[in-house]
């Protein structure tokens, strides 16, 4: 019915009462009564549809030995959970009860539990179980035997189990408590054997972390550069990449891409983000990293098409089309390869990936501003790669059949297809869309401040070298000059009236340019008249230089009070 009595004990059943008898607990020296009690309880739990220990339960002690349990209430999302450790505990065991816990909660690595039935034959008053919790930071109840009478604060019997009420009143004498454990070991086992094939298959998950990397340092960049943090604005969302139908179909396709790194707020990102990193590595070591950043890319290009075909003239963004992709290649992945899945890994798996699917979709139908199209689009998408994309575990020496990729070209076809027919849908006559004024100007302010600084930094070094000679300091000033003013013209602008405002802090830019250029070549020049004629025209672009900077802080003025904008510094 079990591991024999003398068969050696798995590591870790070993390690945990070597663990508790380190701790100096005379793990021998248990009373029939707790034993009994214990036993009761393992029952009554077992005769629970829900309830399942977690982590290796030793089949042959599993009387005298804290264990960890876990009881489901509901189906997901509606899973409710009861989590709560069981210890047997007498005093000849070890004196101090508070000790004891303490020990058992190291041992079970389980210290983040907070709910405790202590199983005991020692008498104990409510006050006593109260004060035991208060010490060691737990829901502390206690099962007294015989009676098997819970003791204990009402917070915290409130969170035992309902299975462990009135348990003197059950009989769940056909539990067999040893087969019971067994089972679950053996399940155990396998989804460890499980995830070790997963984790030769794909040592070392990389892909995942990059694009984690790439939304956090892409929305970092948009705070940077001046987008709000918790509701950015349409305009500034298109600029930094945003899908906006008619602008794809006249040639911006890379906005299928670009959209999906890109979020409306800190909640968006955060959210989509967290959601992607509880399977995003898990789904990478099933279809390998090359394969898993593929069918990425393919889900959120798939939901960015899906969203323009339902909205064209709407600016969408977000990786929750992608997301949805990652569940979608789990679901294919276990349509054709179900066997090489165990079924303690493959059903609640799947349970879960489908309650989550269902209960997003279904919150998106209530949401007019959340995009099911992108869902759905991503997700068709990612089911398909994970079908295209599957592969035998364990892998082969031989590798990875290159054949899977050539699936994996008729999805991209299919979704080539699909933006072809959405192109087809978009309005001909449609406006381009142009970011406002005050979103462009905003965004190229905050990457051209660190320019107008060295711009400053550079004229006072100008007015500097008058005093004295110039030479040891020209060619620095002058290269320091001419790729300031290159960075400068670099900035991408999306508005005419900030490009105009550009324009103008160019010119400024390229006269300061002139002038350091003219001045380096008059402290060269070995004749003395045309030494005087280049510091002339030194003056004259110094000039020029002044009396554009002043046409630049006019023209921005008269913007930012054109527009309702409080003055920012001048530069």
């Amino acid at each position: 019915m079990g591991d024999a009595p003398d068969k050696p004990r798995a590591p870790r059943e070993r390690g945990l009462l070597e663990r508790l008898r380190a701790a100096g607990a005379e793990m021998d020296r248990f009373d029939d009564a707790t034993l009994a009690a214990t036993a009761a309880v393992h029952r009554a739990l077992l005769a629970q549809p829900k309830t399942r220990y977690l982590g290796v339960v030793d089949p042959t002690d599993w009387g005298r030995l804290p264990v960890a349990v876990e009881t489901v209430l509901g189906a997901w999302p509606g899973r409710i959970e009861q989590l709560c450790l069981v210890v047997p505990w007498t005093p000849a065991v070890m004196p101090s009860a508070s000790d004891y816990l303490r020990a058992a909660k190291r041992a079970l690595g389980r210290a983040g539990h907070k709910t405790v039935l202590l199983v005991t034959s020692h008498e104990l008053a409510e006050l006593e179980v109260d004060l035991l919790g208060r010490e060691t930071g737990c829901l502390v109840t206690a099962l007294v035997a015989p009676d098997l009478r819970l003791v204990g604060p009402a917070r915290a019997r409130e969170r035992i189990p309902d299975a462990l009420g009135n348990l003197s009143s059950r009989d769940n004498s056909g539990v067999d408590v040893e087969a019971a454990i067994v089972a679950h070991n053996a399940e155990l086992r396998q989804a460890d054997r499980f995830h070790d094939v997963l984790e030769a298959a794909t040592p070392r998950t990389w892909a995942a972390p990059l694009i984690l990397g790439i939304n956090a340092l892409v929305f970092t960049l948009m705070v940077a550069g001046g987008v709000s943090w918790w509701m950015p604005s349409t305009d500034s969302i298109f600029a930094w990449g945003g899908t906006y139908g008619p602008s794809v179909v006249r040639g911006e396709w890379w906005r299928l891409l670009t959209a999906n790194y890109v979020h409306f707020g800190v909640l968006h990102a955060g959210f989509n983000m967290w959601c992607f990193w509880q399977v995003g590595r898990f789904t990478e070591r099933l279809l390998g990293s090359w394969a898993f950043l593929l069918a990425y890319t393919l889900s959120g290009v798939a939901g960015s098409i899906a969203s323009i075909g339902h909205n064209a003239q709407g600016v969408g963004a977000g990786a929750s089309g992608a997301v949805f992709g990652v569940f979608g290649c789990i679901l294919g992945f276990m349509l054709v390869r179900r066997r090489t899945v165990p079924v303690s890994v493959f059903k609640p798996l799947v349970l879960s990936v489908l309650g989550f699917l269902g209960y997003n979709l279904a919150y998106g139908l209530t949401q007019p501003h959340i995009d099911n199209s992108a869902h759905v689009g991503g997700l068709v998408a990612g089911f398909l790669c994970g079908i295209a994309l599957s592969r035998r575990l364990p892998a082969s020496k031989g590798g990875t059949p290159a054949v899977r990729y050539l699936y994996a070209l008729g999805v991209a076809l299919l979704v080539a297809s699909g933006a072809a027919f959405v192109a087809g849908r978009v309005p001909k006559d449609a406006p381009r869309r142009e970011v406002s004024a005050v979103a462009a100007y905003e965004a190229f302010a905050a990457v051209a401040a660190p320019l107008f600084e060295e711009f400053d930094h550079i004229t006072a070094e100008i007015s500097a070298l008058r005093a004295k000679d110039p030479a040891a300091h020209l060619a620095e000033l002058v290269e320091r000059a001419r790729s300031n003013a290159t960075a400068l013209a670099r900035i991408p602008v999306t508005n005419r009236e900030v490009a105009a405002l550009r324009m103008l802090w160019r010119g400024a830019f390229g006269e300061q340019v002139l002038a350091l250029d003219a001045l380096a070549k008059a402290a060269q020049a070995t004749d003395a008249a045309k030494a005087q004629a280049l510091a002339r025209r030194w003056q004259v672009h110094l000039r020029r230089m002044t009396d554009k900077l002043e046409a630049c802080r006019a023209a921005q003025a008269a913007f930012l009070e054109r527009h309702g904008l409080k003055p920012a510094p001048t530069y």
